[in-house]
């Protein structure tokens, strides 16, 4: 089920993030300028993710530190973005990087789970 959450925020916040730019031709500019609404609704999407994501993980047999501090620094780091509403565009453009290959991370999961591990399907997958 976390699979299925975590791929429909990736798709969800690239699609987002694309609809965000202004200008095609810098993505990212103007650099440190106050954030538009639509990078703050980008934020406040994955924000929320996040928030969703680290309970979930804090509720797993085994609390795993390494996931928990990623979370909350993103947190902070998102918070602050949001509360200072600036640098949206730069914090966007890493989103959007970073979210890029996640529906194909999780696909490879969930299709493991379905018990499509040694198949055509899964290698393309990987």
């Amino acid at each position: 089920m976390e699979e299925i959450v975590s791929t429909i925020h990736a798709i969800l916040a690239v699609t987002l993030a694309t609809l965000s730019v202004q200008d095609w031709k810098c993505p990212i500019c103007p650099v440190a300028s106050k954030s538009s609404n639509r990078q703050m609704e980008v934020l406040a999407v994955s924000l929320s993710y996040l928030i969703y994501d680290m309970v979930c993980c804090l509720f797993d047999e085994r609390i795993n530190w390494d996931n928990t501090i990623h979370h909350l620094v993103s947190i902070v780091g998102l918070m602050a973005t949001l509360s200072y509403q600036k640098s949206g565009s730069e914090l966007v453009g890493a989103l959007w990087v970073s979210e890029m290959s996640s529906p194909f991370l999780h696909l490879r999961e969930i299709l493991k789970e379905l018990g499509y591990k040694d198949t055509p399907l899964n290698l393309s997958a990987d």
